[in-house]
């Protein structure tokens, strides 16, 4: 989300290189429900209002299905340019104060000079201090059991599904903290089996300060896996001026 905001800005001069398939995907995939608060900067406010005139925002509430298609298209609509399944290996200064850019394109090895280059997936983890690191998932039951306070269970806008994260510490990796997310509720079924784990997230969510910084052309914009969806979108004209 933060690259399409720095993106938003400039279009035209603008190319995103997106590791994976979607825009978007480390808020959506944390799979958080929270209500989302009013946007505030013009960017933000016009991508509010297009999501509420799309369907997708209703009120505060955020159907999360629709956000990927909804993003494709209206990045596509900016004249955004994004660059699917791409990992960028080295970043190197070149002749005229520029950057070269090796890059990975599915099999294809890519070679991108610039005249800024902006890492927006360097983790909170690696930046910043870390507020909150959590495992979520989705649950059906209409019998919440027990839990232990690390452990969040909140309604979502469908009958008996509940959203639920568990707080692990910040060096945990992701398959222990599916393993403690999926023991810790399979645990509770046993006791209460009207209540059951549908699905687990694919990343770990990461909260943290945005901690940024810029050596020459090179910037670091670390993301975190925010429950505010246009935080990360609003904050860009805080940490550079296209």
């Amino acid at each position: 989300m933060r690259a399409l905001g720095l993106a938003m800005r400039d279009p035209t001069h603008t190319l995103i290189l997106e590791e994976g398939l979607h825009i978007g995907w480390e808020f959506i995939d944390s799979l958080m429900f929270e209500k989302t608060r009013p946007a505030m900067s013009d960017a933000s406010k016009q991508l509010e209002q297009d999501l509420k005139m799309s369907g997708v925002q209703s009120g505060d509430s955020l159907y999360l299905p629709d956000v990927y298609p909804f993003l494709a298209r209206w990045a596509a609509r900016l004249g955004i340019r994004i660059l699917f399944s791409t990992t960028v290996s080295t970043v190197a200064s070149c002749e005229k104060g520029n950057v070269e850019i090796l890059a990975h394109y599915g099999v294809d090895t890519l070679r991108i000079r610039c005249a800024h280059y902006i890492d927006t997936m360097v983790s909170a983890t690696d930046l910043g201090h870390v507020r909150r690191v959590w495992i979520g998932g989705l649950a059906i039951g209409n019998d919440i059991p027990d839990t232990m306070p690390s452990v969040e269970i909140k309604p979502t806008n469908h009958d008996q599904i509940y959203a639920i994260t568990l707080d692990v510490p910040p060096t945990t990796p992701y398959l222990t903290a599916v393993r403690k997310l999926t023991e810790h509720f399979t645990l509770s079924a046993g006791k209460k089996p009207t209540f059951q784990l549908l699905t687990v997230t694919p990343i770990l969510g990461v909260a943290g300060d945005w901690v940024d910084r810029t050596v020459g052309n090179v910037s670091w914009y670390p993301y975190t896996r925010t429950t505010d969806f246009y935080s990360a979108i609003e904050q860009v004209g805080e940490c550079y001026e296209i």
